[in-house]
């Protein structure tokens, strides 16, 4: 085996030890399904709908306690003087720990909840606690997802991921935030449950610290902690997957009205499944991360980053082992404008650099992301038309002393390049088309069409966890990777309950069919019920 090639396996290994947390698995991994596992699946497929009636009557009957408890709770304003109109509650967020519910020190100006009692509980003048949670089931179907038209593939699961969470505060000045996570799946037949299940454990825990004074704009984060930056497509949560990323380490944050900067030096966490999720002690992330605030309906971000493995744990061009060093830069831009009278444009870019060492080759790769679109807020629906073009380098040469396939970092690609996540931000070149609507104000409604190609046709297909999937070595497949179609349909109840239902289709394209046999299409329908409180 050539020294290029062994590099090539060895960056994929540790690009799999990267993105970990991915709910899809290359296709590398699927066999043969017999007659049994179909029947198997179809029962499967009839469990998941009932239970996810069953949930949405369970959930439905809890928001006509809340509406009922909000009927009874809230008093008819007298008519000397008519009451102000209360101001609805904050919406949840993905990040649970930046919800914040001081505003109910004054109940009276926002509309009352059925959660309100275990929001900003009150312990003497100094201390206030919250607690919350979220409970989401999802039912998913997958077909063909080994694009080999000679081979039965298709699976059927559902997954359940729970998070409850505790954040206490004392004044300004401390704050100690507890959240626990159990994702489980059942059912399935060709996922492996180590990318799906992580039960029973601790996603954050973290104590802040102002130790300057509640005045001043410096908090301390140490302990256990989810990170999110700008768009997710470099740090994040992971957030659509079963399972949910997170670090443990350290962050200080510097807060003003105009300007936020992040300093943070963390382990990422590996996923244990059943034990208890430990830190990679042989690799480090650590950066720098500011926004600026200033323009109005804009931001700007700009950050610097660097990924490193202590160990000698990768081979360089010449076969030698030795550790690595990924230093990022980049910056990032979005806004929205309002245009023409009748709507309103919405933009973005990104840009990403990076440098560093592999073994004793150099890292010279980039990645970039553009779109923009318009909505048309004055017409029925709302709809919006929107573009998309997503760049990322890949290797042309293995052996050439130079590493030029883009390490995506910790990225939550799966709203971003296809809803199958079939594609990471590793070696693309994708132009993604969409339109959206909004029938009702709970009703979104979305349809988009994206176009793939390879960047290098001799480095790999790399899946949204940034595993090589397919690889072409002498490039004589092409960089034709396929076309996907999404549509999707999401009905928010309310701030606590929300429904999603999907459908996407993956047409192959010559490479696929080059490097896999006799091509086919994949298929993907899922359905999904959340409840936040």
């Amino acid at each position: 085996m050539s020294v290029g090639v062994t590099r090539q396996r060895e960056m994929v290994s540790l690009e799999a030890r990267t993105c970990s947390g991915g709910d899809l698995l290359g296709p590398q991994q699927v066999g043969d399904s017999s007659g049994k596992r179909h029947s198997r699946g179809r029962k499967r497929m009839q469990i998941g709908r009932e239970l996810l009636m069953v949930g949405a009557v369970v959930l439905w009957a809890s928001w006509g306690a809340s509406v009922a408890q909000q009927a009874v709770s809230t008093p008819a304003p007298t008519a000397e003087k008519p009451a102000e109109k209360p101001k609805p509650g904050p919406k949840y967020l993905n990040l649970r720990f930046d919800e914040d519910y001081s505003y109910l020190d004054e109940p009276e100006k926002a509309e009352k909840d059925l959660f309100d009692p275990i929001k900003n509980i009150r312990f003497g003048k100094d201390w206030r606690l919250s607690l919350g949670g979220e409970v989401r089931y999802r039912f998913e179907d997958r077909h063909d997802f080994d694009f080999n038209r000679k081979r039965v593939d298709h699976d059927s699961f559902d997954l359940v991921r729970t998070r409850l969470h505790a954040d206490l505060k004392f004044q300004k000045l401390a704050r100690l935030y507890v959240e626990g996570l159990d994702a489980r799946v059942s059912g399935e037949e060709r996922q492996r449950k180590a990318a799906l299940e992580d039960e029973l454990n601790l996603q954050n825990l973290f104590l802040d610290l102002k130790a300057l004074g509640e005045s001043a704009p410096l908090t301390l984060r140490l302990g256990r902690q989810e990170l999110g930056y700008g768009d997710a497509r470099l740090i994040s949560a992971s957030a659509w997957g079963n399972q949910r990323r997170t670090f443990d380490g350290a962050k200080a944050i510097y807060d003003t009205t105009p300007v936020r900067v992040d300093v943070f030096w963390v382990k990422p966490v590996n996923i244990a499944r059943r034990g208890f999720d430990e830190p990679d002690d042989s690799r480090t992330f650590e950066g720098v991360y500011a926004t600026l605030k200033t323009i109005p309906n804009h931001t700007l971000d700009g950050y610097a980053l660097l990924l490193r493995e202590d160990d000698s744990t990768v081979t360089g061009g010449d076969g030698r082992l030795g550790h690595y060093r990924v230093y990022t830069y980049g910056s990032r831009f979005v806004g929205r404008t309002k245009a023409f009278g009748f709507g309103a444009f919405d933009y973005g870019a990104e840009a990403a650099l990076q440098r560093g060492d592999w073994a004793n080759d150099d890292i010279s790769a980039w990645a970039t992301h553009t779109r923009a679109g318009y909505t048309f807020e004055k017409l029925p629906w709302k709809p919006r038309l929107g573009a998309e073009y997503n760049h990322a380098s890949g290797d042309h040469n293995p052996r050439d002393g130079k590493t030029e396939t883009f390490n995506q970092l910790f990225p939550s690609n799966h709203d971003k390049y296809g809803l199958m996540d079939l594609v990471g931000w590793r070696n693309m070149d994708n132009w993604r088309f969409g339109v959206s609507a909004q029938p009702t104000p709970k009703l979104a409604l979305m349809f988009d069409y994206h176009i793939f190609h390879l960047d290098q046709e001799r480095d790999a297909w790399y899946h949204d966890n940034g595993t090589a999937i397919r690889r072409s070595r002498t490039g004589v497949a092409g960089d034709d990777l396929g076309r996907e179609i999404d549509l999707t349909a999401q009905y928010d109840l309310n701030r606590h309950l929300s429904f999603l239902l999907g459908y996407s289709h993956f047409f192959h394209g010559s490479f696929i069919t080059r490097t896999g046999g006799i091509g086919d299409d994949a298929d993907y329908l899922y359905a999904q019920v959340a409840y936040k409180f």
